[in-house]
């Protein structure tokens, strides 16, 4: 009995310790992906500090000693950029050796990216001086983000199966790798002690996080592509799986505790649980599950939510970003940004998600990434649009009509950019024959598709036609990326989509 209570006591702390960071070191915060930043100075009324266009859809962003990190494109690569923290200017830049469908991970000053194809490359996170690159072993697909702490890199990488690779932050040796089921979209979580993984099934892995021996396997029903990042809190594994549903798990034991609703990765602060679902944010006693609050904004909430100091913060598609106080529910500051917050869509590796620390707050929206301080630093910024207040608890406020002109003219401009993304990638895709930015491309148009004709009156129909051609034209493009066939029926599916595209603007 005694030494069960003090594993589970180191447990608590191993827990603790991963979660509170002044920083975000990787997706959804740090190592737990808790989106809890604790002993920040970060506090509402927030004003904007800066604004910088990387030129395509941002990623979440890394914060971390001075510098927010975060990736731009070039003609057949990624590139990783260090931004000064308080400007937006270049510090560095280097040029990744491919793709990277995520953005980077931090820990004891050095930053780690890893390529589609499971090139890993290691930085000084000061200077941009490279480390180290190795190639990943008998993975050649990787679409999650990376994970590092304590000294260690966890990747997870799929090619016919799945594999979690533990790799030496030092010099990317190999420390120890593990199977698991397919193995695809999963950014590793640790606690200190264990890893943890999470696929489709669901299927759940938890790991010594330096032996790499196997701890617990949760196997659910079935099997299959994809995973989402589970997140680790208080010794419990928080995982979801859209098609057979929501789990919490004891960490140590891999025991099911029961289910949870939630479509994007929780974030946690005290005992309080922020879970949204659709487009509901709710507040719940991770204890009892009680719901404390619910808050749906304008109606098109899409990020994840994070916690800092009393606060969380989420973003919206339809261009708000909020700032709610988590005892009470009460809104106490946002922003109208005019141009949705990119939301996050794990199962089809898109990693967008707002990042803190070092006092600042930064915001994924289109190509550019929004930085915000407190009220203590940074320029003048419009005054925010006013958010209603959260409706009672189980009693979500309502959404926007349908037809909502605000609504209808941000999706028109965001299908702007989607048109011009899916060209671009299908360019670089015919050139090169690198199919996951394509995929991605289409995967984010066709959920804008979803809302924007969701936002629609039914008089609208010549907007309904051009999204019914263009909803075909992306069929085309998905169907012959998939094949690697017929570039030619991919330059015309294309031209189709842009001009469907035009007419609805």
């Amino acid at each position: 009995m005694l030494v069960a209570c003090c594993a589970a006591l180191l447990a608590l702390t191993a827990t603790a310790a991963a979660s509170e960071i002044d920083g975000s070191v990787t997706f959804q915060v740090d190592a737990a992906h808790d989106g809890l930043v604790t002993g920040d100075s970060l506090k509402p009324p927030l004003k904007r500090l800066w604004t910088r266009d990387l030129g395509d859809y941002t990623e979440y962003s890394v914060i971390a000693g001075g510098r927010v990190f975060a990736f731009g494109p070039a003609q057949n690569h990624s590139i990783l950029y260090a931004l000064d923290e308080r400007t937006g200017t270049t510090l560095w830049s280097r040029d990744l050796a491919g793709w990277s469908l995520t953005a980077p991970a931090y820990d004891r000053g050095k930053l780690f990216t890893v390529t589609d194809m499971g090139i890993v490359e290691a930085f000084a996170a000061d200077t941009g001086a490279p480390l180290w690159s190795r190639q990943l072993t008998g993975n050649s697909s990787v679409s999650a983000p990376p994970t590092a702490a304590n000294g260690v890199l966890y990747i997870g990488g799929a090619n016919t199966g799945g594999t979690l690779f533990a790799l030496d932050e030092a010099d990317g040796s190999d420390k120890w790798s593990q199977p698991v089921e397919n193995g695809s979209a999963s950014s590793p979580a640790v606690d200190g002690s264990n890893v943890f993984v999470s696929y489709v099934g669901p299927q759940v892995y938890s790991f010594d996080a330096a032996s790499g021996a196997p701890a617990w396997h949760f196997s659910g029903c079935c099997e299959g592509g994809g995973g989402w990042a589970p997140a680790i809190y208080r010794g419990r594994v928080y995982t979801r799986d859209s098609v057979y549903g929501n789990h919490v798990l004891d960490a140590a034991t891999g025991r099911d505790l029961g289910s949870f609703d939630a479509t994007e990765p929780p974030a946690f602060s005290g005992s309080t649980g922020l879970f949204l679902s659709g487009s509901t944010l709710r507040a719940r006693d991770i204890d009892s599950g009680s719901t404390l609050w619910s808050f749906t904004g304008d109606g098109q909430l899409d990020t994840a939510a994070i916690a800092i100091n009393g606060t969380a913060y989420i973003g919206s598609s339809g261009g708000n970003l909020y700032g709610i106080d988590i005892a009470s529910g009460k809104v106490v500051w946002s922003d109208a940004l005019g141009t949705g917050v990119n939301g996050d869509n794990e199962h089809q590796f898109v990693f967008h998600a707002l990042s803190a620390g070092d006092g600042i707050l930064t915001a994924p929206v289109g190509s550019t990434i929004v930085a915000y301080s407190g009220t203590e630093g940074g320029g003048p910024t419009p005054a925010p649009a006013p958010a209603p207040a959260p409706a009672p608890a189980g009693q979500p406020s309502p959404a926007p009509a349908a037809g909502s002109t605000n609504a209808a003219a941000t999706w028109r401009a965001a299908l702007k950019r989607d048109a011009r993304r899916v060209a671009r990638a299908a360019r670089r895709f015919v050139s090169g024959g690198n199919a996951k930015p394509l995929k991605r491309a289409v995967a984010t148009m066709r959920t804008h598709l979803t809302r924007l004709s969701s936002a629609l009156a039914r008089s609208e129909s010549k907007l309904r036609a051009a999204i019914a051609v263009e909803r075909r034209a992306l069929r085309v493009i998905a169907r012959n990326t998939s094949s690697q066939r017929h570039p030619r029926r991919i330059a015309r599916a294309v031209a189709t989509l842009t001009r469907a595209v035009r007419r609805s603007a």
